[in-house]
């Protein structure tokens, strides 16, 4: 562990730079069985031999974050649309070459073209007609939903934990901070119908408490500490 620890800080050498001391991350460092318990209070200690930590970022308005990275791409020269719908993927010789679209707001209708263009729509893809997704046009789409509850505040403000039911089983969690609250997932379903259908039901949020506090009781999580969902394919 100690020298996984110190090959993600010499990957991350460079975090650093340009930042204060108070705002620079520390060195990552491996921790004893006792330091886990006062992190995580309540943790099964069975067999808890010790941990590490290390620091990462938290992102707690993702959305925000997307306009200000648009807004500094038009100051440097971007040009930015809205409510512009792709409509179909235009290939050339096995390479796309440009995106017919659709302004949702006059109606008319363009195509774009350029050198490199890069398909963000997720499994809105095969809405879009692109060559390569015309076999899947016409096959029966199976998707993975994911789903993050947010509930009230589990795990001190400062850490994010990542929590496994055993070293042997394929089940984990992570509880994140997210302003004065914990954000627990991903619980994951298979999801057969069209993307703008997706709904989760009731079950589905219950299983994943109940699968959560499985591996970590001493939360006491039920449905009424759910303030929030997130959900995604």
């Amino acid at each position: 562990m100690y020298a996984a620890l110190k090959l993600y800080d010499w990957l991350g050498r460079k975090q650093n730079r340009e930042l204060d001391e108070e705002d620079s991350a520390h060195a990552a460092e491996p921790l004893q069985a006792e330091q886990v318990e006062e992190i995580i209070p309540g943790v099964d200690t069975d067999g808890l031999k010790g941990g590490a930590r290390w620091q990462e970022a938290v992102c707690s308005n993702t959305e925000r974050l997307i306009i200000s990275m648009l807004k500094t791409a038009s100051t440097r020269g971007a040009a930015l649309a809205n409510y512009v719908r792709a409509q179909k993927i235009i290939t050339k010789k096995g390479r796309v070459a440009a995106v017919d679209v659709r302004d949702e707001l006059s109606g008319v209708t363009f195509s774009i073209q350029a050198d490199e263009i890069v398909d963000c729509t997720g499994p809105w893809t095969v809405e879009i007609g692109a060559d390569i997704a015309e076999k899947k046009k016409k096959d029966k789409q199976n998707y993975v939903a994911g789903i993050n509850i947010v509930t009230r505040q589990i795990i001190s403000s400062d850490h994010c934990v990542y929590l496994r039911r055993s070293t042997h089983s394929d089940q984990f969690y992570n509880v994140i901070p997210w302003r004065d609250r914990s954000l627990i997932g991903t619980e994951w379903f298979r999801y057969e119908g069209h993307p703008d259908h997706l709904e989760i039901s009731r079950g589905q949020c219950l299983q994943l408490i109940e699968n959560f506090s499985r591996i970590y009781p001493h939360a006491q999580l039920s449905l009424a500490d759910v303030s929030f969902l997130y959900k995604g394919l």
